[in-house]
């Protein structure tokens, strides 16, 4: 015979156990519920950037020559850039982004202790303005609610629409490259140089930091580094690209600055036809930048919505 006791505890024991587990599992349920529906109030946010601004291509270098790879970077021709943008987030894990920067990059063959580009001596400085639309994905997602981790990180790609406007330095002065046609673009009657906008396809990774606030404030600001790499469809940012052209020809047309700034070999070359780029790689430039941000909240769900950085 069954144990009327016995089968009384047991049931009683069940009983309790159920109720601890529904009022540990409820409150974790309903908070995990509460910041998945974060994001939706946190959707938006404005950033501003600076970062070391930094070049690879037919100028400058390593030892060897053209590896085209991280080795032909040179330190000492980092330049800067500022950036600023809006993100939105489209889910919890994705988010598009626009933003607007102005910068420059730089190289010399000077920098190179390649023999032959260092025979070159071709510099340039380059500036140039860019409008990028852009999808990041989250690998770490922004989490919010008490105990959530600050840290959130995400890789990005999309397109960088770009105005450059490369120039070199002859006695003191500044002079705009493309102009001058300085591979012989304006040699040949109603011909044209190359063009100063081209579109980019930029690799990014970053992460982000969320900054604590107090009192429930305007909004969570954020900290951020980001790398960025970007190929650009123009192997024209440093107007370097193919061979040197007649210098009589380039004299005619731009004068005795064009014909200078055409050929600056050290050896007094000033000829035509020898190598002066190589037109197999298009131009990159890298950019790593330092970025604060801060969200958004509209007027209707500010004082419904608890301010993220209250919950750290």
């Amino acid at each position: 015979m069954i144990d009327i006791f016995t089968l009384f505890s047991r049931t009683k024991v069940i009983k309790i156990s159920i109720f601890f587990a529904l009022v540990i599992l409820i409150p974790l349920t309903s908070s995990a519920q509460l910041r998945s529906s974060y994001w939706t109030k946190y959707k938006n946010e404005i950033f501003f950037g600076a970062s070391a601004s930094t070049y690879l291509g037919d100028l400058g270098g390593g030892i060897e020559s053209g590896k085209h790879s991280l080795a032909d970077l040179n330190m000492a021709a980092t330049k800067f850039a500022f950036s600023a943008g809006f993100r939105t987030k489209l889910t919890e894990m994705v988010t598009f982004r626009m933003d607007l920067a102005y910068g420059q990059c730089s190289g010399a063959d000077s920098l190179t202790e390649n023999l032959g580009r260092k025979s070159r001596n071709l510099s340039f400085k380059t500036t140039y303005y860019t409008f990028s639309p852009l999808i990041e994905v989250y690998v770490i997602p922004e989490s919010y609610g008490r105990g959530a981790s600050p840290i959130s990180a995400y890789i990005s790609t999309g397109l960088r629409f770009m105005y450059f406007n490369p120039q070199a330095e002859y006695q003191g002065t500044w002079y705009n490259l493309q102009p001058l046609g300085t591979e012989g673009q304006l040699v040949n009657s109603g011909s044209t140089s190359y063009s100063q906008f081209t579109v980019g396809l930029p690799f990014i990774a970053g992460f982000k930091f969320a900054l604590p606030s107090k009192g429930g404030k305007s909004g969570a600001w954020s900290l951020g580094v980001e790398a960025s790499a970007t190929w650009l469809m123009t192997d024209y940012f440093d107007d370097v690209s193919t061979t040197y052209a007649d210098p009589e020809a380039i004299k005619q047309i731009s004068g005795e600055i064009g014909a200078i700034l055409a050929d600056r070999r050290a050896n007094g070359g000033q000829s035509a036809g020898g190598i002066r780029g190589n037109p197999q790689y298009n131009d990159w430039y890298g950019l790593l930048t330092v970025m604060v941000s801060k969200q958004l909240y509209t007027k209707s769900r500010r004082r419904k919505s608890p301010n993220r950085g209250s919950y750290f």
